[in-house]
């Protein structure tokens, strides 16, 4: 199964809940990656990622040191989810 159909999935749910404490965060994050220019996205994953040393460390680290691999994260798992909160606003 793919990340992004089961993250974004489970963001629709999350922001459709009534719980301020459960919803808030995820809108804030909905709201600022749809805000926010693909390009810099690409950027915060590439050079953002880079500064946390667990990730450094992990077997993670082979694919995001590369800009190709960040690009295909932002692309394949970030740009998704969005799509579905725009295509299905009210599914919950």
């Amino acid at each position: 199964m793919d990340f992004s159909i089961i993250f974004g999935n489970l963001d629709i749910y999350l922001e459709g809940l009534k719980n301020i404490l459960i919803s808030g965060p995820v809108r804030v994050f909905i709201y600022f990656f749809r805000g926010t220019p693909l390009l810099v996205q690409m950027f915060l994953i590439y050079y953002g990622l880079g500064q946390f040393e667990p990730l450094k460390t992990s077997f993670l680290w082979i694919f995001f040191k590369e800009a190709y691999f960040c690009a295909l994260f932002v692309i394949r798992d970030l740009i998704p989810p969005q799509n579905q909160e725009m295509l299905f606003p009210n599914s919950i």
